[in-house]
């Protein structure tokens, strides 16, 4: 798993990464690598530490050598963001129902609007038609073409990897 930074200087992981510590001790060796996750433990390390719920952790690492000299502490503060982003999709000007069928115009823009309050957008795509061809969104890029329906899917990918749900737009076209 790689570090990914975002604002407010965050370092964000998905679901799942493990806790890596290397000590060393030149002298007596290494005995103990002790770990305290959020206030709680001072427990040995285990090889498959790993962190799976989301949320804010601080861990503070400490190692002991053989003749029981303890080291000074190292914190280590990350995030887990176990979160999907959210995408809509949309035209301006603003479709327009009537009798339950969704229309727009002719070369109205397509908008695709992703959020991720967690780690943030890392990539928009879509794909016309059917998903699967997925194309990187670009905004002002799209507009609605002469066809009698047209239709687009989108997802979103935020930073720390998570993939949002595909969505759906689709509308008749007015020309």
């Amino acid at each position: 798993e790689t570090i990914q930074w975002m604002t407010q200087n965050i370092q964000y992981y998905k679901p799942g990464v493990k806790l890596s510590v290397k000590a060393t001790d030149a002298g007596a060796g290494v005995n103990l690598v002790v770990v305290n996750v959020n206030g709680e433990g001072n427990l040995p390390l285990a090889e498959d530490q790993t962190f799976t719920k989301g949320g804010e952790y601080e861990v503070a690492v400490r190692a002991l050598d053989n003749v029981y000299n303890l080291s000074k502490k190292t914190v280590l503060t990350f995030s887990i963001d176990d979160k999907k982003p959210t995408v809509l999709g949309r035209t301006n000007p603003r479709p327009v129902t009537i009798n339950n069928i969704t229309f727009c115009k002719k070369d109205s823009l397509v908008i695709i609007d992703a959020n991720d309050p967690e780690s943030g957008i890392s990539k928009v795509e879509y794909s016309l038609n059917a998903p699967g061809d997925w194309k990187e969104y670009k905004p002002d890029t799209i507009k609605v073409p002469e066809v009698d329906t047209f239709k687009i899917y989108f997802r979103a990918t935020d930073v720390s990897g998570n993939l949002s749900d595909v969505g759906e737009f689709s509308c008749r076209v007015d020309f």
